[in-house]
C-alpha cells in the first residue's frame, strides 16, 4: 500500500516564492480526479496528506474531506497548511486529522498553536536558519513538535498524488 497526497486546491493566501506549486512539473503530478471516485480508492493507502495551495481556503470542501476519509479509514492522515485559516475548520473535522503540518512563514501565533494542539498533535516546518532556542523551548511546553527544512528540500516518499474536486 501507498500513501496519499490530497490537493484540495492550487489557491493560496499567501505568495511564497518557494511554493513548490508554482512549479508546473510539481503541479502536473497530481492526477484530477472526482470526490465520487476518490472515495472509492480510500481504502488503497496507508496514509493520507491534505494539502493545497491552503487547503482551509476550501473551508467547506476540506471538512467533507476530512469526514469521508476517517469514515472510510482509520489510518493516518496529516493536514499540510500555512496555518493562517485553520480556525475557519470545524472541531469535530480536526478530530479526523492525525496532526497538523503548519509552514511557518513569518511569526508564530504561540496561542494558536497551542488551541490547535489541545485538539491534534502540531508540527510546526520551520526553515532550519529560522529555530531558534525560544521556539524549540516554546514548543516543548505546549507539545508541538518541529521539523526543520531547507528550501527546495522534500521528503521522498512513495505516493499517489491525486487533486480531487
Amino acid at each position: 500500500m501507498k500513501n496519499c497526497r490530497v490537493l484540495i486546491t492550487k489557491q493560496c493566501n499567501f505568495d511564497c516564492s518557494y511554493c513548490l506549486m508554482k512549479d508546473e512539473a510539481t503541479a502536473a503530478t497530481f492526477i484530477p480526479i472526482k470526490f465520487d471516485e476518490f472515495v472509492k480508492i480510500i481504502q488503497n493507502y496507508e496514509s493520507f496528506g491534505i494539502t493545497g495551495g491552503e487547503p482551509t481556503i476550501c473551508r467547506y470542501f476540506l471538512t467533507k474531506m476530512l469526514t469521508t476519509i476517517r469514515g472510510c479509514s482509520d489510518k493516518p492522515m496529516f493536514l499540510y497548511t500555512n496555518g493562517t485559516l485553520v480556525e475557519t475548520i470545524p472541531e469535530y473535522a480536526l478530530k479526523c486529522l492525525s496532526g497538523i503540518n503548519i509552514g511557518v512563514h513569518q511569526g508564530i501565533d504561540w496561542e494558536k498553536v497551542a488551541r490547535l494542539q489541545a485538539i491534534v498533535p502540531v508540527r510546526l516546518h520551520i526553515h532550519k536558519d529560522s529555530v531558534t532556542d525560544e521556539i524549540r523551548q516554546k514548543c516543548l511546553e505546549i507539545g508541538a513538535t518541529i521539523k526543520e527544512f531547507e528550501y527546495g528540500q522534500c521528503d521522498t516518499v512513495e505516493e499517489d498524488r491525486w487533486f480531487v474536486d
